[in-house]
């Protein structure tokens, strides 16, 4: 997984080349395949190489006055070498990006298909032009003064440059502790921003331009000639992006026994014979374990499997290692096993596939059951009913409560209903945060701004884009690059191909739920085995996570001792403390809130960067 620095002063002064290499110092991990430099007087570019594609990265490059740095994997490379070329053979990733900006401008990134992050230096036109793919699967940070910008891959790089503080955002933090975003722009660190997936930023003296190249609400409807025809579709996108990410000199793939990875796993076994496969374990909570699912891919392609322990170690053992990748407190509350699966397939693979995201892509098109209440087509809505009910072994009334009624709810009637029930929010949603500074960095109002659930009156495609709009995928798009660098190995997540999520974003709602069977495209147009096929319950890692958290709480104890007293801003100490011994005296709920999320605060704490440097 490549790195990247770039840092230019716009006002044309030579740019201070020490502070590139301090800040390339410390992502050395991000480079085991090389790192090439290119300093132009007030321009330094640095590219850290983790090769993983059988073509060169080539950054940085520089062509006349324009110089270009980043991260990369461009996928529609025929179109590109077509439209742009002629090129030297190979092309690099980096030659088509600056073709792509030579031929298009600051529109390029709406042309280029793939995962990259890029910083563009045009003195032509004084500008730094930055770009981030539709769904951020390359991260791009940024902190930027006056007369300077610096961008990179990774959080730490800037912190290093001494115009960088390390000041805290106070709302940033209590945003974690729930586990909500109010803005995807926003880092826990106040001089640091993020470039938000999707959008690209063009840098001059008189300040900063966003734009937005992705928008999947724009996206078109379709409208194809039958089922068949939108099986096709589907089955022919879902193998090009799968085969797109199957390029490389080693390639594995993560098999959780679901659906979405053992879809991905047959599809990359028809371009990789005996894929090997990394799976979980669960001996002490058996609950929790899908070997049985993840076996039947196995026969079914052929393929090697490894098992790793998903039982221990849990959350914080690895905790040191994960946030110095990550840079921040890791939201995911499972993202621990998701390291040790790397780390594992890192000893075999440079690449491995993934389901991450498949979900929301394809969608279980619920959405569908509040579209026939709304418009009254209530024969259709009570058959999707009872047979959703069959399936899963539910009340029919139950799911026309939950699926179609409840939808429907005006969103401040709900809220009230839940103040009424529940109190005041910030106790409801953590009880363990100090409410005097929730409320100092209006917290309340956060909230509302990070709910970002649609009218109760949205379409299915309606509800789908918003739920993909949510900031928290880009965040655990980046902790699983970040996490995978440091392992050594490149995580691909082929569901979130431009393309293919641009097909299942316009698909009728009848695609995904259908004779109340959610996904029914994905399951009725990739080859897989029946019983994984036919499954319409996932076992819960919950049970797993639990078990692991709870015998850990000495050593969370150990870190509230030890932590910096600036912590207990945000927690109430008592409450911490107090839900570390309730959660060991059995069943607990909202355990992540009450003891995840602290406690890797608190270890983030030890972490960071110990003040400001002015």
């Amino acid at each position: 997984m490549s790195g990247f620095v770039a840092i230019a002063r716009l006002d044309g002064t030579p740019v201070d080349v020490d502070a590139v290499e301090r800040a390339v110092s410390v992502i050395t991990h991000r480079g085991p395949d090389g790192r090439r430099s290119l300093v132009d007087g007030s321009v330094a570019l640095a590219h850290l190489q983790h090769r993983t594609t059988p073509w060169p990265t080539g950054f940085p490059l520089q062509d006349g006055r324009v110089l270009v740095t980043g991260a990369a994997r461009i996928d529609n490379r025929a179109a590109l070498r077509d439209r742009l070329g002629p090129f030297d053979d190979p092309v690099s990733d980096a030659a088509l990006v600056l073709a792509a900006y030579r031929q298009w401008g600051r529109a390029c990134p709406v042309h280029l298909v793939g995962a990259y992050a890029v910083a563009i230096v045009d003195r032509a036109a004084d500008r730094v032009f930055l770009a981030r793919d539709h769904a951020g699967l390359r991260p791009a940070f940024l902190a930027r003064t006056a007369d300077r910008v610096a961008v990179a891959s990774d959080i730490e790089p800037l912190l290093a440059l001494e115009w960088v503080t390390t000041a805290v955002d106070d709302g940033v933090v209590v945003e974690g502790l729930v586990g909500a975003a109010s803005s995807a722009a926003r880092t826990i660190y106040a001089d640091v921003d993020r470039l938000p997936a999707g959008t690209s930023a063009t840098v001059t003296t008189d300040g900063i331009e966003r734009r937005r190249h992705w928008r999947p609400e724009a996206i078109d409807p379709l409208d194809l000639p039958s089922d068949r025809a939108y099986e096709v579709g589907f089955r022919e996108l879902f193998d090009r992006a799968v085969a797109d990410r199957c390029r490389g000199p080693a390639v594995g793939s993560l098999l959780s026994g679901g659906l979405d990875s053992s879809a991905v796993t047959c599809a990359a076994a028809g371009h990789r014979s005996q894929i090997p496969t990394y799976s979980l374990g669960f001996d002490a909570t058996p609950v929790s374990d899908e070997r049985e699912y993840a076996r039947a891919v196995v026969d079914h392609v052929g393929a090697r499997s490894t098992v790793v322990d998903g039982d221990a170690p849990g959350p914080f053992a690895d905790a040191e290692a994960m946030l110095s990748a990550v840079g921040r407190p890791i939201r995911g509350n499972t993202t621990y096993l998701h390291w040790r699966l790397y780390r594992a397939a890192a000893a075999d693979v440079d690449v491995v596939l993934g389901g991450f995201g498949g979900d929301a892509v394809v969608s279980h098109g619920l959405g569908r059951l509040t579209d026939l209440a709304r418009r009254g087509h209530w024969l259709g809505l009570a058959r999707e009913l009872r047979a959703r009910a069959h399936h899963r072994g539910e009340s029919p009334w139950r799911r026309l409560y939950t699926d179609a009624v409840r939808p429907l709810v005006p969103r401040s009637a709900r809220r009230l209903a839940r103040r009424l029930r529940d109190g005041d929010p910030i106790e409801r949603l953590s009880p363990v945060i100090d409410r005097d500074r929730a409320r100092a960095v209006a917290w309340p109002d956060r909230l509302r701004q990070a709910q970002v659930t649609p009218s109760p009156l949205a379409t299915h495609r309606e509800r789908q884009v918003a739920g993909l709009a949510r900031p928290n995928w880009q965040f655990d798009l980046e902790a699983a690059n970040a996490l995978g660098a440091a392992a050594g190995v490149e995580p691909r997540f082929p569901f979130f191909d431009r393309r293919l999520m641009a097909f299942c974003i316009g698909m009728p709602a009848d695609q995904s739920l259908r004779d109340g069977v959610s996904r029914s495209i994905l399951r009725r147009a990739v080859e897989l085995p029946e019983r994984v096929r036919d499954r319409h319950h996932k076992s819960s890692l919950a049970p797993a996570y639990r078990r692991a958290l709870v015998d850990e709480r000495e050593q969370i104890r150990q870190l509230y001792d030890t932590t910096p007293d600036a912590l207990w801003r945000y927690l109430d100490r008592d409450a911490c403390l107090g839900a570390l011994d309730r959660a060991a005296e059995g069943p607990f709920p909202a355990l992540t809130a009450r003891v995840y999320r602290p406690g890797m605060l608190a270890a983030w704490s030890h972490h960071r960067p110990d003040a400001p440097k002015h």
